[in-house]
Order: C-alpha cells, then sequence, then structure tokens
C-alpha cells in the first residue's frame, strides 16, 4: 500500500543515503520523491503489476534497499529487470489454471453434474481471452467486458439449457477470476488509514471494473436472450463445496 512505500522511502532507505529531509508522496501509481529544498524526482508507472512473482521480486529488492544491501543504482536496474520478467507460466498453463479455478467456484455452490462441462468451457473461454490480450497492454481495460460478454452468451445459448442451471449460477464462477478485490481491499484498508487520494482512487478503480463486468452480462443477455427456465437437474450434493476447496 501507499502507506508501506512511505515508510520504507522516508524512515528506511532515505535514512543510508542522506542527511537531508526527504518528503515523499507515494499514490497507486505516481511516486513524489523531494530531497532536501531543490532535488525532486517523479516516477510514474504505466504498467499494473498482476504476476506474484513480479510483486515478490519488486519486494525482495525493497528488502534489501531498505538494510543497504543494493546500491540506488542497481536497485533502480534490478526493478526494471523485474518488470520485463515473462509470465511465470505459459498460455497453456495459464488456461489450465483459469479452467480449475472456474470448476473449483462452481463446485462450490453445489451444482448439477451437467454443470461441470459447462464451467470447464467458461474456464477456458476465458483463459484464452486473457492470454490473447497478453502483448497489447493497451486492450487491457476491455477485457472484463469481452470475457464477461462472451461467457454469458456462451451460457444463455448452450451452457444454461443444457445443464439446467440459472444463469447467473453458470457464469460467476468464470467472472470471479476478474473480480478487482486486491484493489478494492487495498484501497479500503487505505482509506481507514486517512489515505484519502490512493484509497479513493483504487475504490473507484474496482467499482469501475465491476460495472465492466455488469456491462459485459448486460451486452451478452442483449445478444444472446435470456435461457429458456427448465426444470433443475440434481445437484452433486453438499460434499461438493469440500472438494472445491481441493480444487
Amino acid at each position: 500500500s501507499s502507506s508501506d512505500a512511505l515508510l520504507r522511502l522516508d524512515e528506511r532507505i532515505a535514512a543510508l543515503h542522506t542527511d537531508e529531509t526527504v518528503r515523499v508522496v507515494a499514490l497507486p501509481n505516481v511516486l513524489i520523491i523531494q530531497v532536501g529544498t531543490t532535488g525532486y524526482e517523479v516516477a510514474k508507472s504505466t504498467r499494473l503489476i498482476t504476476h506474484l512473482d513480479m510483486a515478490g521480486r519488486v519486494e525482495h529488492i525493497a528488502d534489501l534497499a531498505a538494510v543497504g544491501a543494493i546500491t540506488p543504482a542497481d536497485a533502480i536496474e534490478e526493478v526494471a529487470a523485474a518488470r520485463r520478467l515473462a509470465p511465470r507460466f505459459g498460455p497453456w498453463m495459464t488456461i489450465l489454471g483459469y479452467a480449475l479455478t472456474t470448476i473449483g467456484f462452481g463446485m462450490s455452490v453445489n451444482p448439477t453434474w451437467l454443470g461441470l462441462p459447462g464451467y470447464l468451457l467458461l474456464g477456458i473461454v476465458v483463459g484464452v481471452i486473457v492470454v490473447a490480450m497478453r502483448p497489447f497492454p493497451a486492450l487491457a481495460p476491455i477485457v472484463p467486458t469481452l470475457s464477461a460478454a462472451v461467457v454469458t452468451m456462451l451460457a444463455s445459448l448452450f451452457v444454461a439449457d443444457a445443464a439446467n442451471e440459472g444463469i447467473l449460477r453458470i457464469i460467476s464462477p468464470a467472472l470471479v477470476v476478474l473480480l478487482p478485490g486486491v484493489p478494492m481491499t487495498i484501497g479500503a484498508m487505505e482509506l481507514a488509514r486517512s489515505e484519502m487520494v490512493a484509497g479513493a482512487s483504487r475504490l473507484i478503480y474496482g467499482v469501475v471494473q465491476l460495472t465492466l463486468l455488469v456491462f459485459g452480462v448486460s451486452i451478452g443477455l442483449a445478444i444472446a436472450g435470456k435461457p429458456t427456465p427448465e426444470p433443475p437437474s440434481t445437484q452433486m450434493g453438499p460434499w461438493s463445496f469440500y472438494v472445491a476447496i481441493v480444487v
């Protein structure tokens, strides 16, 4: 969070390299540092870090800098190298991960047996969309809307009728992985610490992501139409929740 960045830069790292007064302003994608009364630096990030291995690498570099185990120049080079890291898992493993995650969340709501293939299909579809958009960072904002629209259309036309499930029970597990849980949680924590700008920015970002998901679902329903209600099939049973935890 922003307060963690302020604590490290202002109270730990700066004290190792200068006796001047250091002022730091940390926002979600902007960092402003003033040393003394004349020197200052403004850094802006235009890329969202979503890979835990990349975030872990940057965290390790920050830990080294906090104890003086790395020079500022080396730290800058290491951070730049960390941000160029390729995704840890290849396209096929990523798609498989989305499929398994969708099945896991789907089983947690006690679905019908016929719903499992539908969860697998929709999870694969979302994984393919996410992987296909990787080379085009500028298109990242439309991923939630596109995924929600495609998933809703497939569920309305094929999956919901075949599985005899409600449309929301079918599409929700596939879209859970696109929910902005991390920015909304960190934003709420920052607001609780009176970090109004950073916290409000993250919360607004999360709300916009949720709005894009809802917009995508609306587009899918408008194109494909609502599925015809069918009598529900036999559900898996309460034990499916415990299997979902394992998955």
